[in-house]
């Protein structure tokens, strides 16, 4: 299990060498500069955008306790409609996939629990499950004029 876990934890370190970087999420987009002038420009001139995640989860228990790892790639991809008499809409679905783990569906023979923080990673509710999980993450309507700017729907944002 130890030799498992050790190569693991190398080839999950070799993936990110040279590519690591900090991550800013939501980030302001300048103001928007399209001109509009169908309906069918409102899609056509939208703005997609996204961004790629791996990551590797191990712990390492004492003694008797299980060993467990994991490690998850998933990525977002967002889409925003052109502004349309200040209206827009705005769309992002997130999808992470099991590469590789321990048995996430075994319990530990011990405390006969799953291992809880790489299964954190996937499906709580299904440890068997390595297949793609998705979802749905934003889907809101957005109104923006000289006065107001408004979100209505499901949509993250940066709180000070």
């Amino acid at each position: 299990m130890r030799n498992r876990f050790t190569l693991a934890a190398m080839l999950a370190a070799s993936m990110g060498w040279g590519t690591a970087s900090a991550q800013k999420h939501h980030e302001a987009y300048p103001p928007d500069t399209v001109q509009v002038n169908s309906v069918q420009e409102v899609f056509t001139k939208g703005t997609v955008h996204g961004h790629v995640r791996n990551y590797f989860m191990a712990t390492w228990n004492h003694r008797e306790l299980s060993d467990n790892y994991a490690n998850a790639i998933g990525a977002e991809i967002a889409y925003k409609t052109a502004r349309f008499h200040g209206f827009r809409v705005g769309f992002a679905g997130l999808f992470t996939y099991n590469l590789f783990s321990s048995g996430m569906a075994h319990r530990d023979p011990i405390t006969g629990t799953h291992p809880k923080l790489e299964l954190e990673l996937f499906d709580v509710e299904d440890p068997e499950n390595k297949a793609d999980l998705d979802r749905l993450d934003e889907l809101y309507l957005e109104y923006k004029a000289e006065w107001l700017h408004a979100k209505a729907g499901r949509f993250s944002f940066t709180s000070p």
